[in-house]
């Protein structure tokens, strides 16, 4: 593939050791920025020894079916299975099914072509909704709480003239009539279903789905039949997904498709709130399938092994070889076959990915020395190990050496501060992604056959993800997160030919890929080899890490870092001072500005809350939240993180979220009780420093209803959410209470002596 390779920098010894200055270094900042990513060659005589103890190095793989990992092939998929899944419940003829992915349609005697009919779906869908952006539907979705798509009826798409003309055109003059008549047969039913739920503006999804899983779960074919194979995790077996009880056995029926559990008593009770279900006719309870299933819930995910590999074991089964003809010719016929599979719809390619790799038993954590490991035929040469274990560009180091800010924060996250291994084969692939709050990562290959890499930079990020979302707005709509998965592929030709800029690299043995803030990158491996890699920080990346709060509130995806709490502990290091440094001037004004502005925001939250009601707020204090983590970790999975400190340490921290946008709660939070809800028994005032109270209470409401009676809110969506934008009037529960979860008077104080100290610089 024919595009502009990443710059290859190579750094002195002294550089090198100092190596996220070096990254951080004006010239070299320049390249990241332009091109995404870095290639560092280090200096000539850093050669680290492999320290991997192979007899204790054991690893579970992902299966990668390629042709599922391209977007629109993977969203053409679905909608053949959610046609069939409505067909299911709603056919009466239950032998008529949509049995092809696609239809070859002859536009003359020596050209046909491939109509899909998701491609007819989504024209349709998309000539109603023109130029919408990323930004616009994922603010539609953070905003409106239930669909942000126009659908209009199957009246006026079946009287739109000039849409069918737009049509026909589009799909290579291919006749109206042809056109309509695929619609009618296939999509007409199912779209008039589609309508109605806008219509009813219902949620895309109704229940939370602890478990998900992929419509195309069913549909995986293999090339050879594994012992390891496992099906995605499922929930408990014969829990209502609605009402999450196990009582009245008797009412439950299963869906065909996900295979959950229901009470037909629970979807009823749905009806009559407007959360429509499919209905089940009594003589057809094998074939009812659920809304879910039929809306398509946009989930995809790999299946993992259930066995353990060792390397040997890896390199038996995938066929690869620890040697590689490394010539551009081959690498040139591979990068051609990997994108081929990936595109063609019509034929599977099953391959095996070591990925994520985070081991925690001594010897089996990193490939690079660490003084917790040594190798036997290293013993005699000790001294130059040692030199290894401690160097910087370590990846055990790097997210902890000089010029980073990971060490100001109280956590360590595995594969942010702590290396994950990869061990690749022919054709594994890593799909388009960013890193975490848009921190940069180190990649370090020890061995094997060449990993070709591909970066779109900052710069062309926003154009990128607005074709994704024009693409498959319908995916993004049910998945707002999902360039976050790691799933998905758009070659990079189909890239460029769209005006987005995409560069490429190679990276071979004792080299590293550097990735700068928002860089999405993807790639594969041309056979057999093992990486390693880990993300670290810099002063200049804290603009993005603050951004990222805000960018992920709309896609709904869950922080890794407190960002407020690296804020504070900056100044708080500056007025002590401490750090001095490594503490710059710009450093210290930039966090003294993004607090000020957010504590800001916030107390401007508050006090709108309080003019319209004088909540009395209860404190939470850390310690509190921390002897109570088990408690929590139970009882609201799917709202808190917990981030373990290290391995050994029983202390851990616990983060909440926000029900809605998944934002970290870092300074304040509403209980609200959702209007309507009765399943609540009666509770108690809590006291305003009785924590363990509060948690009690946290438990019995997630325990018995986890998403239906109550939200843990952040302050912006409360406001957003719980007062009538006509009437600036609440309609807030008389049960709603505010937690505070910092000591606001502090951090007050706090950027007022910085700001004095500041001033005086």
């Amino acid at each position: 593939m024919n595009l502009e390779r990443i710059p290859t920098v190579h750094p002195t010894e002294d550089e090198f050791k100092d190596i996220i200055n070096y990254i951080s270094e004006s010239r070299i900042r320049r390249l990241g920025n332009k091109y995404g990513m870095i290639k560092i060659v280090p200096p000539i005589n850093f050669k680290p020894p492999l320290s991997l103890d192979f007899s204790k190095f054991k690893f579970k793989v992902r299966k990668q079916q390629l042709n599922q990992l391209n977007l629109i092939n993977r969203a053409r998929l679905f909608f053949i299975k959610q046609i069939n899944n409505y067909l299911k419940v709603n056919q009466k003829d239950s032998n008529f099914f949509c049995k092809k992915k696609y239809f070859l349609i002859d536009i003359n005697k020596e050209k046909k072509i491939k109509l899909f009919l998701y491609d007819i779906y989504i024209s349709i869908i998309k000539y109603y909704n023109q130029n919408i952006t990323w930004e616009m539907l994922l603010i539609l979705v953070r905003d409106s709480y239930n669909n942000a798509l126009l659908i209009p009826s199957i009246k006026n798409v079946e009287k739109n003239n000039k849409l069918w003309k737009i049509l026909s055109k589009q799909f290579n003059n291919i006749p109206i009539s042809t056109l309509k008549y695929y619609f009618n047969k296939y999509i007409k039913d199912y779209y008039s279903y589609i309508h109605l739920q806008y219509q009813q503006n219902l949620p895309s999804l109704h229940y939370n789905d602890e478990y998900p899983k992929s419509l195309l779960s069913d549909n995986e074919e293999s090339e050879e039949q594994d012992e390891d194979d496992s099906d995605s995790e499922q929930g408990n077996a014969e829990e209502c997904a609605l009402c999450y009880e196990y009582d009245h056995i008797e009412d439950l029926i299963t869906c065909n498709s996900c295979k959950k559990y229901f009470h037909i008593g629970c979807i009823n009770e749905a009806k009559g709130e407007k959360h429509i279900e499919t209905a089940i006719p009594p003589s057809n309870l094998q074939n009812w399938v659920c809304r879910h299933c039929i809306m398509g819930n946009g989930y995809y995910g790999f299946h993992m092994s259930n066995q353990d590999y060792s390397l040997a074991n890896f390199l038996e089964v995938t066929n690869s070889k620890r040697s590689f003809d490394n010539d551009n010719e081959t690498l040139t016929r591979l990068e051609k076959e990997f994108w081929q599979y990936v595109n063609n719809i019509d034929k599977s390619k099953i391959v095996k990915y070591g990925a994520d790799i985070h081991n925690t038993v001594s010897g089996t954590i990193s490939g690079f020395p660490t003084s917790n490991y040594i190798p036997p035929n290293q013993k005699d040469n000790l001294k130059e190990y040692m030199t290894y274990a401690t160097h910087p560009a370590n990846l055990v180091n790097l997210p902890n050496s000089k010029g980073s800010l990971l060490p100001l924060f109280k956590d360590t996250i595995s594969g942010m501060t702590i290396p994950w291994v990869y061990v690749g084969s022919e054709f594994s692939t890593f799909c388009w992604h960013m890193e975490d709050q848009y921190t940069l990562s180190a990649n370090y290959q020890h061995e094997g056959a060449p990993k070709v890499w591909y970066s779109i930079p900052d710069s062309s990020c926003t154009k990128f993800q607005d074709y994704l979302v024009s693409s498959t707005p319908d995916l993004f709509l049910r998945q707002p997160d999902l360039m976050h998965q790691l799933t998905s592929l758009v070659s990079p030709e189909v890239l460029t030919k769209n005006g987005i800029t995409c560069y490429k690299a190679i990276q071979n043995p004792n080299e590293y890929i550097i990735t700068f803030p928002k860089c999405y990158h993807a790639g594969f491996n041309s056979g057999y080899n093992l990486n390693e890699a880990v993300n670290f920080t810099s002063e200049f990346w804290l603009p993005y890490g603050m951004s990222a709060i805000n960018d992920y509130k709309v896609s709904k995806k869950q922080c890794v870092f407190e960002m407020f709490d690296l804020l504070i502990t900056i100044l708080e290091n500056y007025l002590q001072g401490k750090h001095a440094d490594i503490f710059s001037e710009s450093l210290v004004r930039s966090s003294y500005n993004f607090l000020l502005s957010t504590f800001n925001e916030i107390n401007k939250d508050l006090s709108r809350i309080n003019d319209t009601r004088n909540f009395l707020p209860s404190f939470i204090d850390r310690a509190g939240l921390r002897s109570r983590t088990k408690l929590l970790e139970n009882s609201i999975k799917s709202r808190m993180r917990v981030i373990k400190k290290n391995d050994n340490d029983e202390n851990e921290e616990a983060q909440l979220y926000c029900t809605h946008c998944k934002t970290i709660c870092s300074f304040a939070f509403m209980v609200h009780r959702k209007k309507g809800s009765s399943t609540m028994k009666p509770r108690k005032k809590l006291s305003a420093d009785n924590s363990k109270n509060w948690m009690d209470f946290v438990t019995y409401v997630y325990d018995k209803r986890p998403t239906t009676d109550f939200d843990i809110l952040c302050l912006h969506d409360y406001l957003t959410l719980v007062v009538n934008e006509k009437t600036q009037m609440f309609s807030h529960n008389s049960d709603d209470e505010l937690y505070i979860l910092k000591d606001m008077s502090y951090i007050d104080n706090l950027l007022n002596n910085s700001g004095d100290k500041i001033d005086r610089l």
